[in-house]
């Protein structure tokens, strides 16, 4: 004994994220992007990386901080010979640290910037020696290396030249790493994009793919279960037959069909009601009736498809019709149209396509 009329049908909504689930399936995983690349591609571990550059940043700033402070002496000392103002003494004294060590960084990271611009190349090289000349002529002057006895003292003599030149190496080695950073993030975020358009391209046209068929069938069985997992329900959906499943997609593929057709019916219509504005009350009223008789259809359609879900009538009985002094076959799985000039070819095309339709494929596996 048959319990099909225990089986609920899908509503509109079901339906449509059958349809769209079996489109995700068939795009794959949305791309996920990879952060921090730099980190990933290193010969060594990223907290190792990590690691290496802390220490680095604690030494610049180490050797950052005397050479500021000797800086800050020496530029404002210096302006105090020509200005006897002690706010612009000051002022004066942060700017030449801005000059000499920022300067020094600064014309390390431009330089990679103009690669490919030689002159420009040329210009801060110079930049960055000016720069470095300053720093260490302003640690030279502050610091006075030099004994009561006229000599040098070795160990101030490099306390003093060191830390310029140490802002200046380490600040261009994290240059580099920080270009390198920018530069993998900027790539990994080119093949991101990438890769989500063609997702998305795969997302939107899944309805074109050969397989399509197919997905969408197993997305509609997998919904009609999920809607019928209780109950009575239930029980019918675990003695359902091949056949019978084959029915109930059908039923499904048939409401779309009807829907698909009040669809372009109500756009006629609301088309027809624009151009005659003149008759707007008459073509409201219109489209009211249709769109009331187009709602009794619907339900009658669906009432009939659920009320006939075990009964199997003839697959192309209704498929070929004439249409504008043409035969027209849709197919009705795929409802893909095929026009002919008379009834034997529609059909014979119908046949023939049916051997290749994805959703008959997907209905009979």
């Amino acid at each position: 004994m048959s319990h099909l009329q225990d089986l609920r049908p899908l509503t509109h909504a079901e339906r449509i994220e059958a349809r769209a689930h079996a489109a995700r399936l068939l795009a794959g995983k949305r791309p996920e992007r990879m952060h921090d690349v730099s980190m990933h591609t290193g010969k060594y571990p990223a907290s190792v990386q990590r690691i290496v550059y802390a220490l680095a940043v604690l030494v610049l700033i180490a050797a950052f901080v005397p050479s500021a402070i000797r800086l800050y002496a020496a530029g404002s000392t210096a302006f105090m010979h020509g200005v006897q103002d002690g706010t612009s003494a000051r002022i004066v004294g942060i700017a030449t640290i801005a000059i000499a060590e920022v300067g020094q960084l600064i014309f390390s990271l431009a330089l990679a910037l103009v690669a490919d611009n030689a002159p420009a190349r040329r210009v801060m090289y110079a930049g960055m020696a000016l720069t470095t000349a300053i720093a260490l002529v302003g640690n030279w002057t502050i610091a006075a290396p030099v004994s009561v006895a006229g000599g040098l003292m070795p160990f101030a003599v490099l306390e003093t030249v060191t830390p310029p030149l140490i802002v200046l190496g380490i600040g261009y080695v994290l240059k580099g790493r920080m270009l390198y950073a920018i530069e993998g993030r900027t790539a990994a975020q080119r093949v991101h994009t990438a890769a989500l358009d063609a997702w998305q391209h795969a997302l939107d046209h899944a309805e074109d793919h050969p397989q399509w068929g197919r997905y969408y069938v197993q997305a509609l069985k997998d919904a009609i279960a999920r809607a019928n997992n209780r109950g009575n329900a239930k029980e019918a959906r675990a003695a359902l037959t091949d056949a019978q499943w084959r029915d109930l997609v059908l039923r499904e593929l048939h409401a779309d069909r009807v829907l698909a057709g009040l669809y372009d019916a109500a756009q006629t219509t609301h088309a027809t009601t624009h151009a005659l504005p003149e008759h707007a009350g008459g073509a409201d009223a219109s489209m009211h009736r249709h769109a009331g008789g187009a709602n009794g259809t619907h339900a009658h359609a669906r009432a009939h498809a659920s009320n006939n879900a075990g009964v199997r009538t003839g697959e192309f009985a209704d498929a070929v019709k004439e249409r504008g002094g043409e035969w027209v076959a849709t197919c009705p799985y795929c409802q893909r149209e095929f026009s002919k000039a008379n009834e034997q070819a529609a059909r014979m095309a119908l046949t023939a396509h049916k051997r290749g339709c994805t959703v008959a494929e997907g209905l009979e596996n």
